[in-house]
Parts: C-alpha cells; structure tokens; sequence
C-alpha cells in the first residue's frame, strides 16, 4: 500500500529538516519514497509567485494533486509545505487513503530567528522581512495559520531533534511498508499534443494499454483531470498556466520513482511543453496534425456522443475550458509527428509505441 504524510507548520519551524531526515530514513528501509517540497515546486509551477489567496488555492490543489497521483501509482510521499489552511490538508485526506499529518510545532520569535539564519534548501529567504507591512502574506502574521486538529503525530521542534522527528516519522510509516525493494530505473514522458478532436486521448489510452502488457509501469496524465481537481469556477489564464506546469511536475516525479508518463494535453501554448523538455531528462513530443474542420467535427461527435463515437467523453471539460484552444503553436521539433486525418489509429499507436520502447532502452542503457 502506498502513502502520503504531510509535515505542516510555520516558516522556519523545521519542517523541511524533519522531512529530509524522515525520507532519508526511509530510504534506508528499502522504501522508495518521494519529497515533495511546496517551495521546490513553485519554482517550477509559478516561477513569478504573487502569493495571492487565488493563487495560493490553485497552488495547493495542485499539490494534493500530484501528491494523490503519486500514491496512486505506488509512490509514497512525504510532503514538506505550510500549507495554512487546514481545508488543504483535509483534501489530502480526503483522497490519499493512507495519509498522515504531521504537525511541527515551534514558536514563533524562534521561527524569525531560524528563517534569518538558515542557509540552503528551497525556501525563499526573508520570508519574515515584509510581514505585518501592507501586502504582506506570511503565515502566522499576515494570514492565519490553522494547526491541525487531530495530527497523527506532533513534533515540537525546540525539543526534539531532527533525527529523533524523522525516527518517528519512519515509524510512523512503517506499517504501510511494503518492504526492501530494489531502486526504480528513471522513467520517461511523451507528450501528445494535437488540437482538440487530433486524436489525443484515443492514442494515449491505446499506447498505455500496449504498454502495460510489456509489463512497464505507465500513468497518462489528462489535462481535464488536474483541470477538474485543483479548480471548481470559470476558466483563467492563471489556472490554465498553473494545471499545466502542474502536469510537468508530476511527470518529472513519477519518472524519479520509475513510472513511465504519457501526458494527454493540447497544450497550445508551447512554453509548457518546452518546460517539461527542460526539466525531465528523456522527453519526447508528439505532434498530431489534424485538419481544424476535421478536429471539429471529431470534437462535437466526442462531446455529444454522436454517430457511436468511441472515444473518451469530455463532458468533464467545460466549455472555454483550458483545451479549446483558440490560437495553437505546433511543436518546432517534435521527435514524431502523426497526420491523425490519413494515418489509422493502429499504425500512429505502433508508431508511438516504438517511440516509447526508443526511450526505455535509452534509461536503462544510462542506468547500466
């Protein structure tokens, strides 16, 4: 059984420290497990962060969402985030259905201190600097900050150490341990990129399908998934680019953790697709070309469910949503591109396969 734990507490309470010795403790017993780290992850996810309320949510959702991804592919997470909310953790809970929450407790002139001396890691630094002035949003001052109501495990960081926390931590765990288990071979991720109604989703389904019979561990991460988890209201620009980067931090980690990743996405914007060649190693784009007029009649058949259309309804994806795209950028250097109106779903599915087998041989290969 997989898990995720969330360590929370305020700014400079130690969370961070306890987390890296927890993992590292972890490790240790031949479980295989993953950080995720709220300020490494924004450095990706929103590179120019304003910290507003909006923002903050979004940020959150999307967190709880790669974090239950992970766990649902077999990945134990340990999370490393403030998280001053308590409703997020609570969806954490909600979703991952062995989790733990770990409150750190430290007060908060001895958080101050810490904040301004510490060095390393992926917090920003001076973080206490502009609280309690106009604008200001750190946890704890500026914003309320909502301890657990019943953690499974406090830890007061005045008083214990990081190892002695990360001890508890590991014994925390270690009834949902599965084991000794030999280290994961780094994966890879496909994009496939297309206008709505190329052929997307039924090419992604089918390649997973294929692969999965040759044994491989392979998630497909779909736009209108993470669309629908982290935001309930109307589409924004702020949304589409945070559900986006999201998808490529999720890749990035399940590739760590040895999980093969097709990601289902139009994308039109090619910034996000040249990010997630930036930041994970053995990447590959695919590139479906279909007629706009064609793509819009698949695109109504699939969305009204006409003519026995079989592909995957997209009743979950509003209408202006993120995947209509209005202006689409082709990828410059695609390493396959597939005309979806002339080639048969078969033929473009083996052709993505082969890509796919290409890059497997290519992270064992570096691996050995």
């Amino acid at each position: 059984m997989s898990w995720a734990v969330w360590i929370t507490g305020l700014p400079g309470s130690g969370k961070s420290t306890i987390a890296r010795a927890a993992v590292e403790m972890i490790a240790a017993t031949g479980e295989p497990v993953q950080l995720l780290e709220l300020d490494d992850m924004r450095r990706l996810v929103t590179p120019h962060a304003t910290y507003t309320d909006a923002e903050r949510d979004l940020v959150y959702r999307a967190l709880v969402y790669v974090a239950s991804t992970l766990v649902d592919a077999g990945v134990p997470v340990v999370i490393d985030a403030t998280a001053h909310r308590r409703a997020w953790r609570d969806l954490a809970r909600a979703v991952v259905p062995a989790f733990a929450e770990v409150q750190v407790t430290c007060p908060l002139d001895v958080c101050r201190e810490r904040e301004q001396t510490r060095t390393g890691g992926n917090a920003p630094r001076g973080v206490y600097a502009a609280a309690g002035k106009p604008g200001g949003h750190v946890p704890g001052i500026d914003v309320a900050y909502e301890s657990a109501a019943s953690p499974d495990l406090a830890i007061d960081t005045t008083r214990e150490t990081p190892a002695a926390a990360g001890a508890r931590i590991a014994a925390l765990v270690a009834p949902w341990s599965r084991g000794s288990r030999q280290t994961a071979t780094p994966q890879w991720t496909v994009w496939i990129t297309g206008l709505p109604g190329s052929g997307k989703t039924t090419i992604a389904s089918h390649v997973a399908e294929a692969l999965t019979k040759r044994e491989l561990a392979v998630r497909v991460l779909d736009l209108a998934d993470i669309w629908a988890f982290i935001t309930g209201g109307p589409w924004s620009p702020l949304a589409e680019d945070i559900a986006h980067r999201a998808l490529v931090y999720a890749a990035k980690h399940l590739n760590e953790a040895g999980v093969a990743v097709i990601i289902d996405a139009t994308a039109p914007t090619r910034i996000w697709r040249e990010l997630a060649r930036g930041v994970i190693g053995r990447f590959a784009e695919i590139q479906l070309i279909c007629p706009a007029s064609v793509c819009a009649t698949r695109e109504r058949a699939v969305r009204w469910r006409l003519l026995g259309c079989p592909h995957r309804s997209l009743s979950g994806v509003r209408s202006g949503g993120p995947d209509i795209a209005l202006a689409y950028e082709h990828a410059l250097g695609a390493e396959l591109t597939i005309h979806t109106d002339v080639e048969d779903v078969w033929s473009a599915v083996a052709s993505v396969v082969r890509l796919t087998l290409r890059l497997r041989e290519a992270a064992s290969a570096r691996v050995a």
